[in-house]
Protein backbone atom coordinates (compact mmCIF):
# COMPACT_ATOMS: atom_id res chain seq x y z
CA UNK A 1 0.00 0.00 0.00
CA UNK A 2 1.22 3.50 -0.75
CA UNK A 3 -0.11 6.75 0.69
CA UNK A 4 0.44 10.46 0.10
CA UNK A 5 -1.41 13.73 0.58
CA UNK A 6 -2.02 17.11 -1.03
CA UNK A 7 -2.61 20.51 0.51
CA UNK A 8 -5.57 22.34 -1.01
CA UNK A 9 -5.56 26.10 -1.62
CA UNK A 10 -8.25 28.35 -3.01
CA UNK A 11 -6.62 31.45 -4.53
CA UNK A 12 -3.63 30.92 -2.23
CA UNK A 13 -5.68 30.45 0.98
CA UNK A 14 -5.52 27.15 2.86
CA UNK A 15 -8.65 25.21 1.86
CA UNK A 16 -8.06 21.72 3.24
CA UNK A 17 -6.21 18.52 2.48
CA UNK A 18 -6.61 15.40 0.38
CA UNK A 19 -5.29 11.98 1.50
CA UNK A 20 -4.68 9.22 -1.07
CA UNK A 21 -4.24 5.48 -0.43
CA UNK A 22 -3.42 3.07 -3.24
CA UNK A 23 -3.61 -0.73 -2.90
CA UNK A 24 -2.94 -3.43 -5.46
CA UNK A 25 -4.58 -6.83 -5.16
CA UNK A 26 -3.84 -9.25 -7.96
CA UNK A 27 -4.54 -7.42 -11.23
CA UNK A 28 -6.71 -4.72 -9.64
CA UNK A 29 -5.79 -1.36 -8.14
CA UNK A 30 -7.94 0.42 -5.57
CA UNK A 31 -7.57 4.13 -4.83
CA UNK A 32 -9.33 5.74 -1.89
CA UNK A 33 -9.23 9.51 -1.49
CA UNK A 34 -10.54 11.48 1.48
CA UNK A 35 -10.82 15.24 0.94
CA UNK A 36 -11.24 17.37 4.06
CA UNK A 37 -12.28 20.88 3.08
CA UNK A 38 -11.35 23.79 5.37
CA UNK A 39 -11.20 27.58 5.38
CA UNK A 40 -13.22 29.10 2.50
CA UNK A 41 -14.47 25.62 1.44
CA UNK A 42 -15.31 24.30 4.93
CA UNK A 43 -19.05 24.25 4.19
CA UNK A 44 -18.42 21.44 1.65
CA UNK A 45 -17.55 19.03 4.49
CA UNK A 46 -15.57 15.89 3.74
CA UNK A 47 -15.68 13.94 0.47
CA UNK A 48 -14.82 10.26 -0.05
CA UNK A 49 -13.89 8.88 -3.49
CA UNK A 50 -13.20 5.23 -4.22
CA UNK A 51 -11.96 3.84 -7.54
CA UNK A 52 -11.40 0.22 -8.49
CA UNK A 53 -9.31 -0.14 -11.68
CA UNK A 54 -7.64 -2.79 -13.79
CA UNK A 55 -3.84 -2.81 -14.26
CA UNK A 56 -4.15 -0.31 -17.16
CA UNK A 57 -6.06 2.12 -14.88
CA UNK A 58 -9.38 1.60 -16.68
CA UNK A 59 -12.27 2.13 -14.30
CA UNK A 60 -14.14 -0.93 -13.05
CA UNK A 61 -16.07 0.95 -10.38
CA UNK A 62 -16.11 4.48 -8.98
CA UNK A 63 -17.98 5.94 -6.01
CA UNK A 64 -18.10 9.50 -4.70
CA UNK A 65 -20.04 11.09 -1.86
CA UNK A 66 -19.90 12.66 1.58
CA UNK A 67 -17.63 10.73 3.94
CA UNK A 68 -19.62 8.33 6.10
CA UNK A 69 -22.69 8.27 3.81
CA UNK A 70 -23.68 6.37 0.69
CA UNK A 71 -22.20 7.41 -2.65
CA UNK A 72 -23.96 10.14 -4.61
CA UNK A 73 -22.11 9.39 -7.85
CA UNK A 74 -21.25 5.89 -9.08
CA UNK A 75 -19.77 4.53 -12.31
CA UNK A 76 -19.65 0.78 -12.78
CA UNK A 77 -19.28 -1.67 -15.65
CA UNK A 78 -22.01 -4.27 -15.45
CA UNK A 79 -22.34 -7.77 -16.91
CA UNK A 80 -24.44 -6.59 -19.85
CA UNK A 81 -21.49 -4.65 -21.33
CA UNK A 82 -22.62 -1.21 -20.16
CA UNK A 83 -21.13 1.40 -17.88
CA UNK A 84 -23.82 2.49 -15.45
CA UNK A 85 -23.55 6.09 -14.26
CA UNK A 86 -25.76 7.10 -11.36
CA UNK A 87 -25.91 10.51 -9.69
CA UNK A 88 -28.58 10.84 -7.04
CA UNK A 89 -31.77 9.56 -8.69
CA UNK A 90 -30.52 10.15 -12.26
CA UNK A 91 -29.09 7.19 -14.14
CA UNK A 92 -27.52 6.74 -17.57
CA UNK A 93 -25.83 3.91 -19.46
CA UNK A 94 -22.88 4.08 -21.82
CA UNK A 95 -21.84 1.09 -24.00
CA UNK A 96 -18.61 -0.43 -22.71
CA UNK A 97 -17.05 -0.45 -26.19
CA UNK A 98 -14.03 1.59 -25.14
CA UNK A 99 -12.39 1.56 -21.71
CA UNK A 100 -13.49 4.38 -19.40
CA UNK A 101 -11.68 6.35 -16.74
CA UNK A 102 -13.02 8.03 -13.63
CA UNK A 103 -11.81 11.18 -11.83
CA UNK A 104 -9.18 9.25 -9.83
CA UNK A 105 -7.92 6.87 -12.51
CA UNK A 106 -7.47 9.77 -14.94
CA UNK A 107 -5.11 11.50 -12.48
CA UNK A 108 -3.11 8.31 -12.00
CA UNK A 109 -2.99 7.86 -15.79
CA UNK A 110 -1.11 11.17 -16.13
CA UNK A 111 1.97 9.44 -14.69
CA UNK A 112 1.92 6.84 -17.52
CA UNK A 113 1.22 8.98 -20.58
CA UNK A 114 3.19 8.87 -23.84
CA UNK A 115 5.18 12.04 -24.65
CA UNK A 116 2.42 13.71 -26.70
CA UNK A 117 -0.42 12.97 -24.31
CA UNK A 118 -3.54 11.04 -25.29
CA UNK A 119 -7.28 11.10 -25.80
CA UNK A 120 -9.37 8.91 -23.54
CA UNK A 121 -12.87 8.62 -22.11
CA UNK A 122 -14.01 9.89 -18.73
CA UNK A 123 -17.47 8.66 -17.76
CA UNK A 124 -18.62 8.47 -21.39
CA UNK A 125 -17.10 11.76 -22.59
CA UNK A 126 -13.93 12.08 -24.62
CA UNK A 127 -11.20 14.13 -22.98
CA UNK A 128 -7.78 15.13 -24.19
CA UNK A 129 -4.73 15.01 -21.95
CA UNK A 130 -2.45 17.42 -23.82
CA UNK A 131 1.22 17.74 -22.91
CA UNK A 132 2.32 21.35 -22.51
CA UNK A 133 5.40 22.40 -24.48
CA UNK A 134 6.88 24.06 -21.41
CA UNK A 135 5.83 23.22 -17.90
CA UNK A 136 7.50 26.27 -16.37
CA UNK A 137 8.76 24.07 -13.56
CA UNK A 138 12.12 22.24 -13.52
CA UNK A 139 11.86 18.45 -13.52
CA UNK A 140 8.11 18.44 -14.17
CA UNK A 141 5.91 17.72 -17.18
CA UNK A 142 2.73 19.77 -17.54
CA UNK A 143 -0.59 18.57 -18.99
CA UNK A 144 -3.79 20.40 -19.83
CA UNK A 145 -7.01 18.41 -19.41
CA UNK A 146 -9.65 19.40 -21.97
CA UNK A 147 -12.47 20.08 -21.65
CA UNK A 148 -12.33 21.40 -18.11
CA UNK A 149 -9.23 23.63 -18.25
CA UNK A 150 -7.42 21.84 -15.40
CA UNK A 151 -3.61 21.81 -15.51
CA UNK A 152 -1.51 19.07 -13.90
CA UNK A 153 2.22 18.69 -13.25
CA UNK A 154 3.84 15.26 -13.02
CA UNK A 155 7.42 14.39 -12.10
CA UNK A 156 9.51 13.74 -15.24
CA UNK A 157 10.24 10.29 -13.82
CA UNK A 158 6.49 9.63 -14.10
CA UNK A 159 6.23 8.62 -10.47
CA UNK A 160 3.93 11.21 -8.94
CA UNK A 161 1.33 13.86 -9.65
CA UNK A 162 2.85 16.93 -7.98
CA UNK A 163 0.26 19.65 -8.55
CA UNK A 164 -3.21 20.05 -10.02
CA UNK A 165 -4.84 23.44 -10.69
CA UNK A 166 -8.58 23.50 -11.37
CA UNK A 167 -10.32 26.76 -12.36
CA UNK A 168 -13.60 27.28 -10.49
CA UNK A 169 -15.54 30.18 -12.05
CA UNK A 170 -13.30 33.18 -11.20
CA UNK A 171 -11.09 31.30 -8.71
CA UNK A 172 -8.33 28.65 -8.72
CA UNK A 173 -8.33 25.49 -6.61
CA UNK A 174 -4.79 24.10 -6.28
CA UNK A 175 -3.73 20.73 -4.88
CA UNK A 176 0.01 20.57 -4.02
CA UNK A 177 1.79 17.39 -3.07
CA UNK A 178 2.94 17.48 0.53
CA UNK A 179 6.52 16.35 1.11
CA UNK A 180 6.76 12.94 2.70
CA UNK A 181 8.00 12.92 6.23
CA UNK A 182 10.82 10.59 7.08
CA UNK A 183 10.08 8.34 10.06
CA UNK A 184 11.53 9.59 13.30
CA UNK A 185 14.34 7.54 14.69
CA UNK A 186 14.07 6.64 18.32
CA UNK A 187 16.94 7.75 20.41
CA UNK A 188 18.45 5.12 22.63
CA UNK A 189 19.35 5.90 26.20
CA UNK A 190 22.94 6.81 26.64
CA UNK A 191 24.78 5.29 29.52
CA UNK A 192 26.67 7.45 31.89
CA UNK A 193 30.42 6.89 32.06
Amino acid sequence: MSAWSYQLELDGLMAGQQRWQLRQTGGEITAEVITEFAGPLQALGNLRQLSRMDGDLHSLEYQEGPQGRSAQLTLREDRSGLYQLRQGTDQASVPAILPQHDPLSILLLLCRLPPDGTRTFLAGHQIWLQRLQRSGQEGLIGYRLRPGRATAWVEESGQQLVQLVQPLEQRLLTARLRPTQEPRRSRGKRGRG
